[in-house]
């Protein structure tokens, strides 16, 4: 990485506005006496990610084969910068997911329902990355929600896209705010907003309305899909996240 930089390859933020350094998940472990989840990272870099995207899954099926055979480690070829990705909880108790558009670019995920997501920023020191302050400004500059209007947030689960091998990936949240839903019809809202990486919110009212939408992907006026994290997300929330 250091070498991509220096030769002007991988952007390190430094003169440019983008770092493109990011961070690799190697692996995680349950420690059942504390409860806490031990994390392994290391660095990669975002050409790394975009190979992932050219990959077929042929591709990706062989990468996994040969990281078996000579590391005993399937993923051993394969970047996996993992991301954070947050479901809303409002205050009324409504769930709240956006519709993917990044103005100014063509994403695989346009159109599909999202979370507030990002990759990691890079840390030379795995040990400083903290989920929720990433989560936190995820949250404030696609949706305005600020820091002092999250309460809490859950952990709902790492999940990772299986047609790329898991190679795309995110850490789960339910971020518990305090702002209301009529917040994401308002004019506040576009005024906040410093990243327009969503074209509209969904407001998914009860747990019934959460089911249907899982199943059939499509909710009043949408008609789409859902990114592998999100649903994975939507599928750890129960009716009691509503009550």
């Amino acid at each position: 990485i250091a070498r991509g930089s220096k030769n002007g390859g991988i952007r390190d933020g430094t003169n440019e506005k983008y770092d493109d350094r990011k961070m690799r998940y190697d692996g995680s472990q349950l420690d059942l006496v504390s409860g806490e989840i031990k994390i392994r990272m290391g660095h990669s870099h975002y050409l790394d990610h975009l190979e992932m995207k050219k990959r077929t899954k042929e591709e990706a099926e062989m990468l996994t084969q040969t990281g078996r055979e000579y590391f005993n480690d399937p993923y051993a070829f394969f970047g996996r910068n993992p991301g954070v990705n947050g479901i809303i909880l409002t205050s009324d108790r409504k769930i709240v997911v956006g519709i993917r558009e990044i103005e100014g670019q063509k994403d695989a995920y346009d159109g599909l329902l999202h979370g507030v997501a990002g990759h990691l920023d890079f840390k030379k020191n795995p040990c400083e990355i903290d989920l929720k302050e990433e989560l936190s400004r995820e949250a404030e500059e696609e949706m305005g929600i600020e820091k002092k209007d999250i309460s809490g947030t859950d952990f709902l689960g790492l999940y990772s896209f299986p047609d790329v091998a898991g190679d795309d990936m995110d850490f789960c949240f339910l971020i518990k705010s305090k702002v209301h839903s009529r917040y994401f019809n308002s004019e506040g809202l576009k005024k906040k907003i410093k990243t327009k990486e969503q074209k509209g919110f969904l407001v998914i009212p009860d747990f019934s309305s959460l089911k249907g939408l899982l199943k059939s992907e499509q909710f009043e006026d949408y008609h789409g899909g859902i990114v592998f994290s999100t649903r994975g997300a939507l599928e750890s929330i129960t009716e009691r996240d509503f009550l």
